[in-house]
């Protein structure tokens, strides 16, 4: 994947995290969870927000439809993060 492609991709996973910390209920728990979601997301690794994403669905705070598709984009970026650190890796 391009360089640009994956900035895109990033940057789509932090809008929709953004729209599922919106719809998060308004209780102390679930705004401390989402502001972690939300300040993970927006930073370059994938691994935090699916942490977060899992303490939200589990707790049964984040009962947002979205919270599935987002896992599933979190762990594929986290898989492309991690496959291009192994490729980069072995060029040197």
């Amino acid at each position: 994947m391009a360089a640009d492609q994956l900035q895109q991709r990033t940057k789509r996973f932090s809008l929709q995290i953004i729209q599922f910390f919106q719809a998060l209920p308004k209780s102390e728990e679930a705004q401390i969870l989402g502001n972690q979601l939300l300040r993970s997301a927006t930073s370059v690794t994938a691994d935090e927000p699916l942490l977060w994403l899992e303490m939200n669905q589990e707790s049964k705070i984040g009962t947002n439809p979205l919270i599935d598709q987002l896992k599933q984009e979190s762990k594929e970026l986290l898989y492309i993060f991690s496959a291009s650190r192994k490729s980069a890796k072995g060029r040197e």
